[in-house]
């Protein structure tokens, strides 16, 4: 199987929804799930080892309108503040 940012990438390319990698899995979020799982095994079965259907968490809501966890904040901004220290 592909690694989880290639199958992302792919499913962003072809279906243009929302994604985002957690862990070892790609989380994807259509309008109609149903439908969309039935469309994305026939595209790309072999390189899915899974699926699961779930109703949003808060979390979910809040990648969706703050573009991203607040643990992916905090890891940029470390990054930058590791970056900015790098280069003083």
């Amino acid at each position: 199987t592909e690694s989880p940012s290639r199958l992302r990438d792919r499913i962003e390319a072809q279906f243009g929804v929302p994604t985002r990698i957690v862990g070892a899995v790609v989380q994807v979020a259509p309008s109609d799930p149903p439908a969309f799982l039935s469309t994305l095994y026939e595209a790309m079965g072999s390189r899915i080892r899974s699926a699961t259907i779930r109703t949003p968490t808060l979390e979910d809501v809040f990648m969706v309108h703050a573009g991203g966890s607040p643990e992916d904040r905090r890891e940029r901004v470390l990054a930058r503040t590791e970056e900015t220290e790098g280069q003083a």
